[in-house]
């Protein structure tokens, strides 16, 4: 609405054309966080100065690529939306990974003042943690307060603030396809990004067991259960693997990359590694009782064979469908994932959003460069 009034205000045919341009530009790459996103934004900036969610994506954008003139932008994103609660969040968000504190908990100090006004808005919720909470609130898909990590070193924190959803095209599909009472494993949940929204697909007659190994995200799971009132997601804290034990979790800066160290012998950082408990999903079916699994989503950082190694029982007894992680870290296809499912009798398709279309894997070469494959089981009618 605010780009509709400014664009409808242009003064002539030139102007309103470098408006659409610089609409084009900030709206052309969903990760608007990396280096590429970032140039993008810097050159719509020029062509839309008075945009707030422009400044917002420029500011966030500029930190998370460790460049603190992305406070600028914040600045000016919060001059353009004086009130809104986006724009002081971030500020709040920046100065607190800035190790700034009194600018910070102004920011915060702001937040509790609307928060204690608008106690029912959820948009200010987050206002009533401390400084030194390690979560806070962000609003998501207008039906759920989700937990996040306080910073904006976690990629889910600054691309919900900055954008308010999450940008992976195949989430379009992931709720398409989910229907109430079906049942639902996330693998590498995360803080709920996907678990949160098949909660909300399949309803309190369905079920969503959330896998995650870091017991900071645990944390933010079961809080967004317990402030949202949510009894259909199981939190599993541990890593879905192919056995049963102990395992090191190395942790990383954005808790989205975190992995388990498959190499026994290697030295690290005992600083940067937490032990985790370990599970294959084929125990966890029989220790929940399940009598179905219709979607199983992975997403475990180059771990994926091995989740898989874990779950032969439920792939032959369930056949769900699958969306995995097709490129984790640097590899440009998870190749033994794709031959492991298609050995399985598995179908691999890639999404295209808006026209909803799953396009078939015809060989490994197009496998490279796509963020996420979906996998049908033989039986499975598109």
């Amino acid at each position: 609405s605010e780009f509709i009034e400014q664009l409808l205000k242009s003064e002539d045919a030139l102007q309103q054309a470098m408006m659409l341009l610089g609409e084009v530009l900030w709206q052309s790459h969903p990760i608007f966080y990396n280096a590429f996103g970032l140039r993008l934004l810097n050159l719509a900036v020029q062509l839309l100065p008075e945009s707030s969610v422009v400044n917002l994506q420029l500011g966030i954008a500029n930190l998370a690529n460790q460049q603190e003139e992305g406070l600028l932008f914040l600045h000016r994103a919060r001059q353009l939306l004086p009130n809104h609660p986006a724009m002081i969040q971030a500020l709040y968000l920046a100065y607190r990974d800035l190790g700034q504190s009194v600018a910070a908990q102004f920011w915060l100090n702001l937040a509790q003042n609307f928060h204690q006004k608008y106690p029912e808005d959820p948009s200010w919720q987050w206002g009533q943690f401390d400084l030194d909470s390690p979560i806070t609130y962000v609003p998501f898909e207008n039906k759920f307060l989700l937990a996040v990590e306080a910073s904006f070193r976690s990629i889910v924190t600054l691309v919900l603030v900055g954008a308010g959803s999450w940008f992976e095209a195949e989430m379009e599909f992931w709720q398409d396809w989910l229907k109430p009472g079906m049942t639902v494993i996330d693998v590498g949940a995360n803080v709920g990004v996907y678990t949160f929204s098949a909660a909300e697909k399949v309803g309190p007659e369905g079920r969503v067991l959330a896998i995650e190994p870091f017991s900071g995200c645990v944390h933010c799971l079961e809080e967004t259960c317990r402030i949202n009132q949510i009894n259909w997601v199981t939190v599993c804290a541990g890593a879905a693997s192919d056995r049963n034990g102990i395992a090191r979790l190395s942790l990383h800066a954005a808790s989205e990359l975190n992995e388990l160290i498959t190499d026994v012998n290697s030295e690290i950082d005992p600083d940067t590694v937490e032990e985790v408990t370990c599970f294959s999903l084929d125990s966890l079916v029989e220790q929940e009782n399940l009598s179905q699994v219709d979607f199983l989503k992975i997403d475990a950082e180059g771990h994926e064979v091995a989740v898989l190694s874990g779950s032969e029982h439920l792939l032959q007894t369930f056949s769900p469908v699958i969306l995995y992680e097709n490129i984790a870290g640097t590899q440009g296809a998870n190749l033994p994932v794709a031959e492991f499912l298609q050995a399985r009798g598995y179908r691999l398709f890639y999404y295209q959003p808006y026209l909803k279309k799953l396009h078939p894997i015809d060989s490994m070469e197009t496998l490279f460069n796509k963020l996420n494959i979906i996998a049908l089981p033989p039986e499975q009618s598109l």
